[in-house]
């Protein structure tokens, strides 16, 4: 029998074979993933020099506090730039830490050079530069950085450095690099790398902390590398003024630790000794209503359910004392005999400065005035009338000074509003690569570019037109940012020759006009917490929680930390309600926060035909309608949490937002969500929580939208965020499988075509030649 196929032919059909084989299988696999290659560190030097490996750190150990945790939330390396740069990291002591000698600071960094120097083997730079070290203005070593690579370094830190007279033990650890040798005789310039590993060693003892009013809020937030926390213990039953004490202390403390106090509250019956080893604790109440006060050791006692006031009953108390049963930590009473005087007391401690009186751990309060001090708000306000000096930036690089200015609620500028910078600067500023640029609530709005002939005068003028959709009411942020580099990068900043001045007479010139106020422009969950902080005491707020409802207090007290965080007043102002006893004169008073379970609200009722997506009577679940394209069939006991925002009926320029669910765990994520990072997810006015998926409505237009996919579509389906993730994933890797088949299948088939065709014709000419004679 005649062979058909040839050896080539054969070995062509099985690499074909291969294929089919191969392909498919990896179709089929969506989690392969092709070994990704290798990444150099965001921290990885280019050196040429041997880097030893730096000494392994006991985080266990309690003396050690490293820089990552000085730096929270960005644990980066420290980058200085030659020839001359400086930075630094904050470090706040503990309250109850009490240095000994020994301490040290052990300092990981690298050092490099640019190509032409590195470029050079076995370089090792005589007089390269130094890094200074600073604690404060005490300069506590100069290192020598005459190597490449990386290095460790411990540096003694003599305890006298630590003395500080600002009462808080927060202090500055900075690093100055000087390199005017590589910089002027090698042409080059020294980068230094000082590591977030790199960590003091600071041998203590644990004491007790101060309980004077004096540092307050410390050492409740003490702003250390320790996280702060504090547990606040209400009555079982609560007045409605001793709700409000407890909202208006959360806003306060909120405000004052810039929302880094972990706050969480409980009543007095289901008070735990395990929770008080871990938290400070913070006692709101009447003295009647907290029983367990007669038992502490304060500075004024409580005498059978009151505290013996001889000249006004409704004073109220600030008191501070070591706390019973954690030597860490501290109890804080905020008390009073009478309704009117925990309100009182309350606002006076979200100040933030308390007078003690005959000793340093309590204080009494006798009267609080709300209202603001007076400001005409004339025409033309300078930075001096606003309470801030002139300021000189000369460090090279980037600089900024930043200065805040308030516009009363409900008014806005006219468009001839502007502010004129004055200014004046150095002759020996690189001025293509300086700039100062002017930022407006974070939008720039204006820049200036410096020349010799500003450079003659000792002030300048440029005026900057304000938008005034940049103004807001409450408290507008104005920043200015300068960015400065030298014409010779190698001059010592010894001589000041690089400065810009930016001088008090800079005015702000703002006509202000009554805004007006458009009903659906604050109508949408991701402008929270607008309108609520358009006053910066927060006194144009209300909240309305159920009367015997603990969950919703504790969401409330979430809300108002977060409110009281992103204000700016210097008192707070709310108000609060139970839900069945918010009087009508007053609903037209507020922007309100409904907090709760709806059937349990009767304001809710009564709003119900307001709302974008109204309850079902005697429920409290919402009823959908339209809103969605798809309706599910969902058990009426399934966790829910409902956002939703309306106009107020009773007050056109006032908003109700309601933080709705219909099981406690439904109340929870809706303030999570409301208080959360994708807030900004919440695109229209009502949304349904279920835990981590999100349906959200706008039903003022069809535009609905969830995540960050949106469209203008009535009607449209709206998925989750991360099922719509899962989806486009799996759609990703799967999506190439159809083409690669097809163009596999065509090329089988044209091999294939090919060697049968090339096959026969081999054939065809051998049975010719055997034929021949």
């Amino acid at each position: 029998m005649r062979r058909i196929f040839s050896r080539s032919s054969l070995l062509a059909l099985f690499a074909i074979l291969i294929l089919i084989i191969t392909i498919p299988a990896h179709a089929q696999n969506p989690d392969y993933t092709p070994t990704p290659a290798l990444v150099p560190s965001q921290t990885s030097l280019p050196l040429l020099a041997t880097t030893p490996t730096p000494t392994a750190v006991q985080f266990t150990n309690p003396n050690v506090v490293t820089f990552a945790q000085l730096q929270e939330n960005e644990p980066n390396d420290i980058v200085l730039n030659g020839p001359y740069d400086s930075d630094g990291v904050g470090i706040v002591l503990p309250a109850n830490w009490d240095l000994k000698t020994g301490a040290q600071l052990d300092l990981l960094y690298g050092v490099s050079f640019n190509t032409d120097v590195q470029a050079q083997s076995e370089i090792v730079i005589i007089g390269g530069g130094t890094l200074s070290v600073f604690l404060d203005d005490v300069l506590i070593d100069t290192v020598q950085l005459n190597e490449l690579g990386e290095t460790e370094t411990n540096i003694a830190v003599p305890l006298d450095a630590f003395a500080s007279d600002n009462g808080n033990d927060a202090h500055i650890l900075s690093f100055v690099l000087e390199s005017f040798e590589t910089c002027r005789f090698y042409g080059q310039n020294t980068t230094v790398y000082i590591h977030p590993t790199s960590f003091f060693n600071l041998p203590h003892e644990l004491v007790p902390p101060s309980t004077s009013l004096v540092g307050f809020p410390r050492p409740i937030f003490q702003n250390s590398f320790i996280p702060d926390s504090a547990l606040m213990i209400i009555p079982d039953q609560p007045s409605q003024a001793e709700l409000k004490a407890a909202l208006t202390t959360a806003a306060g403390l909120g405000k004052l630790s810039s929302g880094e106090l972990t706050l969480d509250i409980t009543t007095i019956s289901n008070f735990q000794v395990e929770s008080a080893r871990n938290n400070h604790l913070i006692f709101v109440g009447k003295a009647n209503s907290l029983p367990q006060l007669e038992d502490l050791n304060l500075p004024f006692p409580v005498t059978e359910g009151q505290f013996q006031l001889s000249n006004n009953p409704d004073n109220g108390l600030v008191e501070m004392i070591l706390s019973p049963w954690s030597d860490s930590h501290v109890v804080l009473v905020i008390s009073a005999n009478t309704d009117e005087g925990i309100v009182k007391v309350a606002q006076a401690v979200s100040t933030g400065v308390l007078r003690p009186n005959l000793s340093d751990n309590f204080a009494v309060v006798e009267q609080v005035n709300l209202e603001p001090t007076p400001n005409p708000q004339a025409l033309d306000r300078t930075l001096a009338d606003l309470g801030y000096e002139g300021r000189t930036f000369n460090n090279r690089g980037f600089n900024a000074g930043y200065y805040d200015f308030n516009i009363p609620v409900g008014m806005s500028v006219s468009p001839e509003s502007y502010f004129e910078l004055v200014y004046g600067h150095s002759a020996l500023i690189d001025y293509d690569s300086s700039q100062i640029v002017v930022l407006l609530n974070n939008q720039p709005i204006g820049s200036i570019r410096m020349s010799d002939e500003t450079a003659k005068l000792p002030t300048n003028k440029a005026k900057i037109m304000i938008p005034p959709s940049v103004v807001k009411s409450g408290t507008n942020y104005l920043v200015i940012q300068v960015y400065l580099v030298p014409i010779d990068e190698c001059a010592p900043p010894d001589v000041q020759g690089l400065w810009v001045n930016i001088w008090p007479e800079s005015s702000l010139h703002m006509p202000q006009i009554t805004k007006p106020t458009s009903p659906f422009s604050i109508q949408k969950l991701a402008d929270f917490p607008d309108p609520f902080t358009y006053s910066p005491s927060l006194d144009t707020t209300a909240f309305v929680v159920e009367r015997n409802d603990f969950e919703s207090w504790r969401a409330a007290l979430q809300i108002a930390s977060y409110l009281g965080w992103q204000s700016s007043g210097p008192i707070v102002g709310l108000s609060a309600y139970f839900g069945d006893e918010l009087p009508v004169p007053e609903r037209s008073l507020y922007n309100l926060l409904v907090v709760g379970r709806p059937n349990q609200l009767p304001i809710v009722n009564e709003v119900n035909e307001y709302l974008p997506a109204p309850f079902l009577s005697g429920s409290d679940n919402a009823e959908e309608g339209s809103s969605f394209q798809v309706d599910y069939q969902i058990p009426p006991d399934s966790p829910m949490g409902f956002l939703e925002i309306i106009q107020s009926p009773w007050n056109p320029n006032n908003v109700i937002l309601t933080i709705l669910g219909n099981t406690t765990q439904g109340i929870n994520w809706a303030t999570s969500w409301l208080l959360g990072t994708l807030r900004w997810q919440l695109a229209g006015n009502f949304a349904v929580i279920n835990d981590q998926q999100v349906f959200t409505a706008d039903t003022t237009s069809s535009y609905l939208r969830v995540g960050n996919l949106s469209t203008p579509v009535p009607n449209a389906v709206i998925v989750p965020t991360q099922v719509g993730v899962e989806l486009t994933h799996a759609s990703q890797q799967q999506d190439w499988i159809g083409p690669t088949l097809i163009i596999t299948i065509v090329l089988i088939v044209f091999l294939l075509a090919f060697v049968v065709i090339r096959s026969w014709s081999r054939n065809r000419v051998q049975r010719k030649s055997d034929k021949e004679p």
